[in-house]
């Protein structure tokens, strides 16, 4: 009779198990659909936006316009790539990832060096249009735009802030401007507004220096 009893009650939490994994299951479907969707509409905003951006805007403005949003677009898709299962990302794949498109197929134009730091979905997307502003000043008007020049990019941690260095080498000779540009103003509302921390740059004879400690909280 006990025996029985055990197999019944068995058998009662085999199926109750077999029903949870179903309703897991099903819920996990409805997530991924929805979040199809979700990109889908992300994307199709972004191509809307850039193209209104070429309609509206005066040519100069809107090629910027249309890069940075086009960054943004591929830094989210990365992060939604890289963000499966885990709502963090490491901070080297995000700026190897940004940053790929400015190497050489026969010179390593970019190099990162830094320890592991992990970095929330939204400050990753924030640093990775921060480094793709450098890098196309740096393209159009710093060392990328000569065959030798090169960007070494460095960071430490220390008591939850991250330091960020760019330094770039063997660029053009420099140019002071007489005023901040809308590069120099956006990637200041980065660091010091989005991120809540600090950033100083000067321009050395070899190029942009360029330092970052921002808060990791």
């Amino acid at each position: 009779m006990n025996a029985a009893r055990t197999l019944a009650q068995a058998a009662s939490a085999a199926i109750l198990r077999c029903r949870d994994l179903a309703a897991i299951s099903e819920t996990n479907i409805r997530l991924e659909l929805e979040r199809d969707e979700v990109r889908h509409r992300l994307k199709n905003a972004y191509a809307a936006a850039i193209g209104l951006a070429r309609l509206s805007l005066p040519t100069a403005h809107s090629a910027a316009f249309a890069g940075r949003l086009s960054t943004l677009a591929k830094v989210h898709d990365f992060l939604d790539q890289g963000c499966q299962g885990s709502c963090t990302v490491l901070l080297k794949d995000v700026l190897t990832a940004v940053l790929s498109p400015y190497q050489a197929d026969d010179l390593s134009r970019v190099m990162v060096d830094g320890p592991d730091v992990e970095l929330s979905a939204s400050t990753a997307a924030a640093v990775g249009l921060f480094a793709n502003e450098l890098a196309t000043n740096a393209l159009k008007h710093g060392s990328l735009s000569v065959p030798t020049g090169v960007v070494v990019v460095q960071w430490s941690i220390c008591e939850g802030e991250l330091s960020l260095w760019w330094r770039e080498i063997g660029g053009p000779t420099v140019i002071v401007p007489q005023a901040p540009s809308e590069g120099s103003k956006l990637l200041r509302a980065i660091i010091e507004g989005q991120l809540r921390g600090k950033m100083a740059q000067r321009l050395t004879p070899t190029g942009l220096y360029l330092s970052t400690i921002v808060p990791l909280d």
